[in-house]
């Protein structure tokens, strides 16, 4: 009995004794201790290199930008200076819109007159510097300062597109991204332009003076003008705000304008305003341009394009167009030097008057016809190199060619008839523009062709 009972004691406990050569538990519990520590040292590691990786990317990229800003101030400053004493004025055909077609087509002569919606150029020689760069004309922003040398006391010229009619105007305001110093407010007499450019010619055709009631800085970069509601703004507009009493920020830089115009609807535009004293005024570049017709001035070349090439630079201002009556106009150029005054003028290098017309092309006379050939020959006075359509016509039966019109503003083509019109008593001839609007008209019979009796008026 005694032998029993201790082989089922030994049996019992045999199965709770640890094998052989097995460590025991508290072996695995430290070694589970340190596989913990060893991972958690890795992650402290990965975090540690991934931190400094971050703070050194910030680092480079706040490098990077301060860098960036400062070419850009560079630029700024180191703008090619333009040759006033030896530019030259011309006209370029309205057919023409690409930089590449401007220059190419850039006529010098006869510029004392030009047709309506025909390109006016203007080409500044390069000068001898090389190192310089040609930016596109201050004007051709949203807004420009004149002068907008960093610091001056100046006047600030604000023009938003209007792309949809909008009517019961109410509120204008204009938030600057760095606020120029208001030397003493500003003030409803602190406003000196206030318009529509009605067809984008860059010149006011209506006035809203009179609709203004006042002027508030509500925040301390924001400018805001309140209007009585009575105004309408038609599409395809520029608003033209202009006002003095503003002083510079006091570095060269580019920075952003936003204007909010608040009527039966909201329209916000934005762009650049640049401070720098090679960007005064309209063009910069050391240069200045002024336009005038009548009671009204150039102000904005938001609708101008700009060219360079190996040996100048061109601005290509756009003509009124649709006009009813011939207007007059006197451009001058002149080198910048007024620098710390908006009233300070420029040396004046240049003065050219010219006056735009209606666009306008006549039929001359015509014997006979030859053989099976008509020859139409005729005068517009488009910019020589536009195109123009030349149909002869009668009956339903249409013949048309396509003409150059030269130098001397005449055009001339051959049409080859048909046996139908070839024998009519009388054809039709119309000289159709590069948008096939008409041009001018004649008639042709046995006797003689006649005219466009009802040439337009100049």
């Amino acid at each position: 009995m005694t032998t029993l009972v201790a082989h089922a004691y030994v049996t019992a406990h045999v199965g709770h004794l640890q094998p052989l050569n097995q460590p025991h538990k508290a072996y695995y519990s430290k070694q589970a201790r340190l596989r913990h520590m060893r991972r958690y040292a890795q992650q402290a590691l990965w975090f540690t290199l991934v931190l400094f990786f971050l703070i050194t990317l910030a680092w480079s990229g706040t490098a990077v930008a301060e860098t960036s800003s400062d070419i850009g101030s560079n630029t700024l400053q180191s703008l090619c200076t333009y040759n006033v004493s030896g530019a030259n004025v011309g006209k370029v055909p309205a057919q023409f819109t690409s930089s590449d077609n401007l220059v190419n087509n850039t006529k010098f002569n006869n510029v004392n007159h030009i047709a309506t919606e025909d390109w006016l150029a203007i080409q500044f020689p390069k000068s001898n510097v090389s190192d310089c760069t040609h930016d596109d004309p201050a004007g051709n922003n949203i807004a420009y300062a004149t002068p907008a040398t960093p610091g001056a006391n100046s006047s600030h010229t604000i023009v938003p597109e209007i792309n949809e009619s909008i009517s019961g105007l109410n509120q204008v305001s204009i938030k600057y991204e760095v606020q120029p110093l208001l030397k003493h407010g500003l003030y409803r007499s602190n406003i000196t332009l206030f318009g529509v450019d009605e067809n984008r010619d860059g010149f006011i055709e209506k006035s809203l003076n009179d609709s203004i009631e006042y002027v508030s800085v509500p925040r301390s970069n924001t400018i805001q003008i309140s209007l009585d509601g009575n105004t309408t703004i038609p599409s395809d507009s520029y608003l033209v705000i202009r006002y003095d009493g503003v002083l510079n920020p006091e570095y060269v830089d580019t920075r952003n304008i936003n204007t909010t115009i608040v009527g039966n609807k909201t329209v916000a535009d934005g762009g650049d305003l640049e401070y720098s004293t090679n960007l005064s005024g309209l063009i910069g570049h050391g240069a200045e341009l002024s336009i005038t017709r009548a009671n009204s001035e150039l102000v904005t070349l938001r609708s101008s394009e700009m060219a360079v090439t190996n040996d100048s630079a061109y601005v290509f201002l756009p003509t009124q167009p649709q006009i009813t009556k011939s207007r007059s106009y006197s451009l001058t150029l002149g080198s910048s030097h007024g620098y710390n005054s908006p009233s300070s003028a420029f040396t004046e290098n240049t003065t050219i008057n010219y006056t735009a017309f209606r666009r306008f092309a006549y039929v001359f006379s015509n014997r006979k016809i030859k053989n099976e050939t008509m020859t139409v020959q005729g005068y517009t006075n488009i910019a020589p190199g536009s195109e123009v359509t030349i149909q002869v016509f009668n009956r339903g039966r249409l013949r048309e060619v396509v003409a150059t019109v030269n130098e001397s503003q005449s055009l001339s083509a051959n049409v080859t008839l048909p046996h139908e019109l070839r024998n009519s008593e009388m054809l039709f001839i119309n000289i159709l523009d590069h948008d096939r609007t008409q041009l001018g008209q004649g008639v042709f019979t046995r006797k003689r062709l006649f005219p466009n009796q009802s040439r337009p008026s100049t």
